[in-house]
């Protein structure tokens, strides 16, 4: 994993740790939530979830499509890496705040939905995805 998918899986690690001690859940709790790997349905689910936060957040940007792979961490968590591939230049930046300000939102959304895991969101742009798009 690289340093700034370590960074943003950290961050949502402390997030979920934070909002479980706020409202009483202990550390039994959470590791019979983070025993299981999500299915192909909370895949497909968080990929819905992803694309529709990603387009209100950046309506002037062509969202392409989104990709989720299901796995675990180094730590034997369930993580879900989603690509959310976006038609722009390579090199062209989305507005860090806004990527900011989506990723706590799919946290919440996807707490919301019953998908226990952690979502490492990146945005490759459809050129940079090559024979992949």
């Amino acid at each position: 994993m690289d340093s700034g998918k370590r960074r943003v899986f950290e961050a949502m690690k402390c997030m979920l740790a934070d909002r479980m001690a706020r409202y009483g859940h202990d550390e039994a709790e959470e590791v019979a939530v983070m025993d299981k790997l999500p299915t192909k349905e909370d895949c497909e689910k968080t990929g819905k979830i992803v694309e529709a936060i990603a387009m209100a957040a950046f309506p002037n940007v062509r969202i392409v499509r989104s990709e989720v792979e299901a796995d675990w961490d180094h730590d034997g968590d369930p993580v879900l890496w989603v690509r959310v591939v976006v038609d722009k230049q390579p090199g062209d930046r989305l507005d860090p705040s806004a990527t900011g300000r989506l990723r706590l939102q799919v946290f919440k959304e996807l707490q919301e939905a019953g998908i226990d895991a952690y979502a490492v969101v990146t945005f490759p742009s459809y050129a940079e995805m090559g024979d992949a798009a």
